[in-house]
């Protein structure tokens, strides 16, 4: 049965800043900034605890999810939208590259832009749809459990999947390995999330968790000191005895436990704060929010990168190279924000209706199929 809320715009303005977060992350990491800065230097701490406190960012919108999700309509319409959005953007980044000569299109490239769920083009999206589609059997099995057995399962869940890889991790190359892989970017950990976000939905009431909210700030603010602490002590034994690779990020990386306790502090937080805005600042609040997967889907494109930020660093040696770090960071992560919310919100306008009765038929009829005995009405395409 599908159930009504009124909106939370607060936590649209966390879905808000979860994304601007993430382009905060890109922009470090796809620039060399991040690792420009020698440790125990100011800059170092700015760029650092930037980084550390983005780490939240990609969990954020997982735990919305997973908040929020269940008792609504779910639909395979959803999926045949995120797909359109993902190859509309493909193909039009495609043909930017062209028009800019920034490199051959291959057929591998034309195969990614039209198929960029299965071919993984884009990490959190192909573990997204997975994660809905399996939504509406994870709310069965989980809505059978009692408290007690809820929080045997999430003991479990969160010793195994996070807990105990933090611990005592297994570093490669890109990260560190745990049992979940690596380092939460895949359907376990995103599972782990869903569910842990079903019980503060089940079991957590609003007004009780008010009464904590300076607490879940303060467990979001000491979970990022302890992120930013321990990089800052194996930095400087990295330098010192010349090695120890990807265990650096021991705790940035989104499965981490520290990255899990200050997801929790911000989201319960957010989810307890009460905004009173006016219908204009409404308005434009979910202008930002209903753009914001949009914006992931364009600079995260793999053509898109080197043009983006290959821009951003002219762009930095122009004019920003006498700029405070922390405000040139902000105002280009802000600044992609802004302008590519505003390209998805004009693609939604011209097509979003494209194929619209097709798409609604065909969902009709694979719903029919995956989900038998639910009555789930199509979502907008």
């Amino acid at each position: 049965m599908e159930i009504k809320r009124e909106r939370n715009y607060s936590i649209e303005l966390l879905r808000v800043i979860a994304m601007i977060g993430i382009v905060l992350l890109h922009t470090q990491m796809k620039t060399g900034w991040l690792q420009q800065r020698s440790v125990g230097h100011v800059g170092w701490l700015g760029s650092w605890g930037i980084h550390a406190c983005c780490m939240v960012s990609v969990n954020l919108y997982v735990l919305i999810t997973g908040y929020f999700m269940p008792g609504s309509t779910r639909s395979t319409g959803k999926v045949f939208s995120l797909w359109k959005s993902a190859v509309v953007w493909g193909v039009l980044i495609l043909g930017l590259a062209l028009f800019l000569d920034a490199g051959a299109i291959s057929p591998k490239d034309l195969i990614r832009a039209f198929l960029p769920i299965s071919t993984r083009q884009y990490w959190f999206l192909t573990v997204y749809v997975a994660l809905y589609l399996l939504s509406p059997y994870l709310d069965q099995l989980l809505g059978g459990l009692t408290k007690k057995q809820y929080q045997g399962l999430l003991s479990i869940l969160i010793c195994l999947f996070s807990l105990f890889p933090s611990l005592v991790p297994w570093g490669g190359e890109d990260g560190v390995y745990g049992i979940n892989g690596l380092g939460g970017t895949n359907i376990a950990w995103f599972c782990v999330l869903y569910a842990v976000a079903g019980y503060l939905r089940r079991f957590a009431q609003i007004e009780k968790l008010r009464r904590y909210r300076i607490w879940s700030l303060a467990i979001y603010v000491v979970s990022i000191l302890g992120m930013l602490a321990f990089q800052f002590c194996m930095e400087l034994v990295q330098n010192r005895i010349g090695s120890g690779g990807s265990y650096g990020t021991w705790f940035l990386n989104y499965s981490s436990i520290l990255n899990l306790t200050a997801t929790l502090g911000l989201f319960v937080f957010f989810l307890t704060m009460e905004l009173r805005l006016t219908d204009k600042t409404k308005k434009t609040l979910m202008f930002f929010s209903q753009g914001a997967f949009g914006v992931y889907l364009i600079h995260e494109n793999p053509k898109m990168r080197p043009i983006l930020w290959g821009f951003v660093q002219k762009i930095d040696e122009q004019y920003l190279a006498g700029v405070n770090y922390t405000c040139k960071i902000l105002l280009v992560a802000v600044g992609i924000f802004v302008v590519f919310c505003f390209l998805e919100n004009c693609r939604k306008k011209i097509s979003g209706h494209f194929l619209h009765s097709r798409v609604v038929a065909l969902a009709k009829k694979t719903d029919s199929f995956l989900y038998p005995g639910e009555s789930m009405k199509n979502e907008g395409v």
